[in-house]
């Protein structure tokens, strides 16, 4: 994701996590409100650990002591909750922002996905999200490992269950005389 500008102030991104020192400038840098004092309370240990709980989601703040990426990085989610600890209004200056970057991301692209994983010689990892229908496949920035040959699974076991439900369906309509018993793949009995 490209660095958000919150208030005119560039936040930056380093391994998908966001500066909640840029946060804090842009929010007006009182002392108050500094990332260290946010970190600490509990319902934000709770936040943590209650994230920490999906692998999938990353690392949620990692402190940096020292370098040019030095201060205190946190996940999108924590920095909702910083922003809202802050002030309804900064909240939503952040949420807007989320926004606006998210809707300047490339929209989801139709891809026949056969093509694409056939083309991946078996036992690859890639970085990709597919949509729920299967057919769509979203840019890198939205990720999850996937192991193509357990993709191609998938795929096959999703074909044979649709065949199966099929047949199932025919052979309901054959029993109650909507479809014809010659058209049935396999024997009625």
């Amino acid at each position: 994701m490209e660095n958000l500008t919150i208030l005119s102030r560039n936040v930056r991104v380093h391994d998908e996590l966001y500066s909640l020192n840029d946060l804090h400038k842009a929010s007006g840098n009182e002392k108050r409100h500094e990332p260290n004092r946010f970190i600490r309370t509990e319902k934000i240990k709770e936040l943590i650990q209650e994230i920490e709980c999906y692998p999938e989601m990353g690392i949620s703040v990692k402190a940096v002591r020292g370098g040019a990426n030095k201060g205190t990085w946190a996940c999108k989610e924590l920095v909702y909750a910083y922003a809202m600890w802050i002030s309804p209004k900064f909240h939503l200056h952040v949420i807007r922002a989320f926004d606006q970057v998210t809707n300047q991301q490339p929209k989801a692209t139709n891809l026949n996905l056969d093509n694409v994983i056939s083309d991946l010689p078996i036992g690859t990892r890639c970085l990709l999200y597919v949509d729920e229908t299967g057919t769509h496949m979203m840019p890198i920035h939205n990720k999850s490992l996937v192991n193509i040959e357990t993709v191609r699974h998938i795929q096959r076991d999703a074909k044979l269950l649709k065949n199966a439900v099929d047949d199932f369906r025919h052979r309901l309509m054959a029993l109650s005389g909507e479809y014809s018993l010659e058209k049935l793949k396999q024997p009625l009995l």
